[in-house]
């Protein structure tokens, strides 16, 4: 061996086993803590994109119904109050606004008119999986006392049915009272 090479192996300079060793359990409990955090980030992102997807589609059913029945007149809710027969400015005289059954008590907005011809303010993919479902306790439409307004409230439920958003007592003022 050449005198380089033996002044390096005998030098002090590096790190033994033990050191390594230590190094190597401390990344390895770092590791587990931030691999334990990234989890509950993911858990917690998925948990709030979930509700703001819901909220967005609460809001935007909400801004369709308002759009449509403010303007509307001769108004007639039926009994249960499931669906609301109206004259339209968009869609002419005897419009329907309900909630198209999917499942128990829970569907899609659809405007029905001209007796046969329906109109879905929004496509499929805008429910991303989720969909309209009446309050348990609230009927879907509700005519206040004075006739000025109606009251809406229903809630947006997952694919499972487990209720992501509930809007209650939303008034929209009509304008053709």
């Amino acid at each position: 061996m050449t005198e380089k090479a033996k002044r390096r192996l005998k030098g002090t300079a590096g790190v033994t086993l033990g050191e390594m060793m230590v190094a190597v359990l401390i990344m390895s409990f770092l590791t587990l803590a931030v691999s334990a955090g990234v989890g509950t980030a993911v858990k917690v992102y998925r948990a709030e994109k979930e509700y703001s997807e819901s909220r967005v589609l609460a809001n935007s059913i909400l801004l369709a119904m308002t759009d449509e029945l403010r303007y509307a007149s001769e108004l007639n809710i039926n009994g249960d109050g499931s669906e609301i027969c109206y004259d339209s400015a968009m869609y002419g005289y005897d419009t329907v606004m309900k909630i198209q059954q999917q499942g128990e008590n829970v569907g899609k907005l659809v405007f029905l008119y001209d007796t046969e011809r329906a109109a879905y303010p929004f496509e499929d993919k805008t429910y991303m999986g989720y969909q309209i479902q009446t309050n348990e306790d609230k009927p879907l439409f509700q005519l206040t006392d004075d006739g000025s307004c109606i009251v809406l409230s229903y809630d947006i439920c997952d694919s499972r049915g487990n209720v992501k958003v509930s809007l209650e007592d939303i008034k929209i003022r009509l304008l053709n009272h």
